[in-house]
């Protein structure tokens, strides 16, 4: 127990002083706020413009996403990569053959080729089952 500066009421405080846990928690909240910006802004400089088509909705068991952006960026499963270090990374990700399948959502602006190249270095990789992501065309 606390007791005041004065000699004469001689009282003691018995309330906590919450003025330093006020102050953790703001900073902790401030800090938080920035790495969840910085978070997300990575995230947002990667977009794809999915091309539209009629197709089924069903989940598809993946273990290995590949997004191809626009300028031709590719990140597997949230991690950029070089379209030359492509056919390294999947094979490394399929050692022992545990990968079933593989998902490329890719920009509808990409050259052909690119995309050919992908599903080339996933079958040289042993993954055997690719699907390519489209966005469902709303109904007319």
């Amino acid at each position: 127990m606390i007791k005041t500066k004065s000699a004469k009421s001689g009282k003691l405080i018995t309330g906590i002083n919450i003025t330093p846990f006020t102050d953790v928690l703001l900073v902790l909240l401030i800090i938080f706020m920035v790495t969840a910006s910085q978070l997300f802004k990575n995230e947002s400089q990667f977009q794809i413009s999915l091309p539209k088509g009629q197709g089924s909705t069903s989940e598809l068991p993946s273990s290995i996403v590949i997004m191809i952006s626009r300028d031709q960026k590719i990140k597997i499963n949230d991690e950029l990569t070089l379209l030359s270090d492509l056919a390294g990374k999947l094979k490394y990700l399929n050692r022992g053959n545990t990968v079933k399948n593989l998902v490329i959502k890719a920009d509808e602006q990409i050259p052909y080729g690119t995309a050919i190249k992908v599903m080339d270095d996933a079958g040289k990789a042993g993954i055997s089952g690719i699907s390519l992501i489209a966005q469902i065309k709303p109904e007319e």
